[in-house]
C-alpha cells in the first residue's frame, strides 16, 4: 500500500469515534471491518539459546537446536514480508467495508449536519458580524447569545469532522466558494460572494466561523455531497 492509501484507510478508521463523538453510530458491519483493520500479526519473540547450552546429551542438543533453527525462521518469517503481506489484508477488509457504506454514511451524518443547523441558524441570525473571539469586548447579552450559539456550532462542527473524515478531508481555515457551498444554500452567486467575504474576513477569529458568515449573508445551512454541492456552485455561476 502507497502513502495515500494508508492516510486514507487511517481516516477511515477514526470515522466510529468522529461519529461518536456527533452522538452518530456507523453500521455494524464497517464498525467490525474498523477493528479488522486494527488487527496485526503476533510476531513471535526471537529464540534464545538457553536449552542448547543446556543440553547434556547429544540428543538433547540435536533437538534443542532443530528447536531454535525453527522458532528463528518463524520470527524472521512473521518479522518480514509474509507479515506485511498478512496486514495488507486488513487493508483491504477496511477498504471494501467503506465502499460498501459510504452512502449509508454520508445520508447519516448530512442528516444530522441538517437537524442541527436547524437549532443553530437562528441563534446565529440574532448576532452581530463578529471580528474578535474576545468576548469581553462584547455587551452582556451579546456574550450571553454568542456562548450559547458557540455551544450548538460546537455540535454542528463535531458532526462536520464526521463528514470530512468520510472524504479524507480537512476543514480549510479560511474556506473558499467551493467548500462553503457544501455548508449551506445559496440564492445566488452574489449571496455566495458576501459570505465568501465575511467569512475571509472572520478568517478562524471568530467562534462560530464559517456558520455566522452563512447565515448573515441569508443563506440556509444546510450540508451536501461533494458533487451535489459542485452542482450547486455551477447552477450559482451559469445563473449570474
Amino acid at each position: 500500500m502507497n502513502i495515500d492509501t494508508i492516510s486514507k484507510l487511517n481516516d477511515y478508521a477514526q470515522i466510529p469515534g468522529r461519529f461518536q463523538a456527533a452522538g452518530l453510530e456507523v453500521p455494524e458491519g464497517f464498525a467490525w471491518a474498523v477493528d479488522a483493520y486494527r488487527w496485526t500479526v503476533d510476531v513471535p519473540a526471537m529464540p534464545v539459546m538457553d536449552r542448547i547450552m543446556t543440553a547434556r546429551t547429544n540428543q538433547e542438543f540435536q533437538k534443542a537446536a532443530a528447536e531454535y533453527v525453527h522458532a528463528v525462521e518463524q520470527h524472521n518469517a512473521f518479522a518480514g514480508p509474509v507479515a506485511q503481506e498478512i496486514n495488507r489484508t486488513r487493508g483491504s477488509v477496511l477498504m471494501n467495508a467503506f465502499k460498501q457504506h459510504k452512502p449509508e454514511l454520508l445520508e447519516t451524518v448530512i442528516a444530522a449536519y441538517d437537524r442541527q443547523a436547524q437549532t443553530v441558524g437562528p441563534l446565529l441570525a440574532g448576532l452581530p458580524e463578529l471580528r474578535s473571539a474576545n468576548l469581553f469586548s462584547l455587551g452582556v447579552e451579546t456574550a450571553t447569545a454568542l456562548v450559547a450559539a458557540r455551544e450548538e456550532v460546537d455540535t454542528l462542527r463535531t458532526i462536520l469532522g464526521a463528514y470530512l473524515a468520510i472524504l479524507s478531508e480537512r476543514e480549510p481555515k479560511v474556506p473558499g466558494e467551493s467548500f462553503l457551498v457544501r455548508l449551506a444554500e445559496f440564492e445566488d452567486s452574489r449571496q455566495l460572494a458576501e459570505a465568501a467575504r465575511s467569512v475571509h474576513q472572520d478568517g478562524a477569529t471568530a467562534p462560530v466561523s464559517p456558520f455566522l458568515g452563512l447565515v448573515t449573508a441569508g443563506a440556509r445551512l444546510r450540508l451536501a455531497t461533494p458533487s451535489d454541492a459542485r452542482d450547486h456552485l455551477r447552477q450559482l455561476q451559469d445563473a449570474a
